[in-house]
């Protein structure tokens, strides 16, 4: 989704960028929690710690991409900023 919104020309192009980012951030998650949890047995104490990592990651991750991409973006332009969270 985000190179198709780094070369994105027409509006319709724009849109299905869009829509591929959510289909693939939907499915991304929730594929990675099933394989952490997979990761652990059901009543191992080390099950929580895997999940908190998880998150912290995704979190922090998602923090400074924003400061990243905002950044490149406000310089050299929004296709930049979107070519920078494409190869993110």
């Amino acid at each position: 989704g985000h190179a198709l919104l780094t070369f994105a020309e027409s509006e319709g192009l724009f849109f299905y960028g869009l829509s591929s980012i959510i289909v693939g951030a939907m499915r991304f998650r929730s594929n990675l929690k099933a394989m952490v949890g997979l990761l652990y047995e059901g009543e191992d104490a080390r099950r929580e710690s895997g999940f908190t990592i998880l998150y912290m990651g995704i979190n922090s991750g998602g923090f400074a991409a924003v400061i990243a991409c905002s950044y490149v973006a406000e310089i050299y332009g929004w296709h930049a900023g979107f070519g920078l969270a494409s190869f993110g």
